[in-house]
């Protein structure tokens, strides 16, 4: 039924890209990608269980003479870690409990 079916609200989704280390000589060695996500189920316009929060790092090595395909790297990085914040958060659903 439509009208029982649960809807998945995106409540905050962030990303950001921040530096993990650095060379000898004080270049940027490796970079740390973040994303945090949270959501929250609703039926019937009301919320269900906790806030689910999906928090998920990668860490990219850095090298300037590589710049194209780290640019590559990244966005294929980006793109698993949003694949992997959906499958948590499908995973998570059966477990919020349904106030009857």
């Amino acid at each position: 039924n439509d009208a029982d079916a649960a809807q998945i609200h995106l409540l905050k989704l962030e990303h950001s890209r921040d530096i993990g280390s650095l060379s000898r000589i004080g270049t940027v060695s490796e970079y740390i990608l973040t994303l945090k996500v949270a959501v929250e189920v609703q039926v019937h316009q009301e919320k269900v269980g906790d806030t689910i929060w999906v928090t998920l790092q990668r860490k990219q090595s850095y090298f300037d003479n590589e710049l194209f395909g780290k640019q590559q790297e990244e966005q294929a990085l980006w793109h698993d870690m949003y694949k992997d914040a959906a499958i948590q958060i499908v995973r998570r659903l059966p477990y919020i409990q349904n106030p009857q």
